[in-house]
């Protein structure tokens, strides 16, 4: 009669997992998320042992222990111009290690590019006030668009190049009595358009 074979038990290893929260970005546009490691051998997640984070396999911060409930937390700042980055927890002197990929916000607003401007003249008397505004694509103004501001006038050609802050600007010219001006305004983006017309001094 064959006797029955001992049962070899597998044997168990410790393994970690790493998760992030989603990235929170502070007062100075910098952006940080809070990395957690669990540490378990089998079903049981272990007490007292000492993790080491990784930020795109660099230390980061120091090697801590982990809590009655197996777990362990740290708070990793992202790094700057990089579109994701590696959040790795290593159990210190075992090769239990686990990866995780974060996603980087993009913090660069799109810059807003001038589609069309409307310039509406108000006159009194020989005083004229041009009133620019510059809006882009979504009828939004564009801050710190340039003007090109030509006057042609018998006296010569008088030329300003101004910029308008906050997407809008003024522009005064007093006509001298008898005089004819021609004025020109275009916004530099906005191709081959230009407010044109004539004004004649009363």
């Amino acid at each position: 009669m064959e006797k029955d074979k001992p049962q070899q038990k597998e044997s168990q290893q410790t393994k970690v997992s790493v998760t992030t929260d989603p990235p929170q970005k502070d007062a100075s546009g910098v952006f940080s998320v809070r990395a957690m490691a669990i540490v378990s051998l089998g079903a049981k997640t272990l007490h007292g042992v000492r993790v080491q984070f990784f930020l795109d396999s660099r230390e980061e911060g120091v090697a801590a222990q982990t809590d009655e409930n197996g777990r362990i937390s740290i708070d990793v700042t992202l790094p700057a111009g990089k579109k994701s980055c590696s959040i790795e927890a290593q159990v210190v002197g075992e090769i239990a290690r686990a990866r995780t990929i974060v996603d980087i916000p993009d913090t660069e607003k799109k810059k807003r590019e001038p589609a069309k401007f409307v310039i509406n003249p108000r006159r009194v008397g020989n005083a004229i006030w041009f009133h620019v505004r510059v809006v882009d694509a979504e009828h939004r103004t564009v801050a710190d668009a340039k003007l090109s501001i030509f006057i042609f006038s018998k006296n010569g050609k008088e030329s300003h190049l101004v910029n308008a802050k906050d997407g809008e600007y003024v522009h005064e010219l007093n006509l001298e009595p008898g005089k004819e001006y021609e004025v020109m305004i275009g916004v530099v983006g906005c191709g081959a358009r230009v407010f044109r017309r004539t004004f004649r001094g009363k």
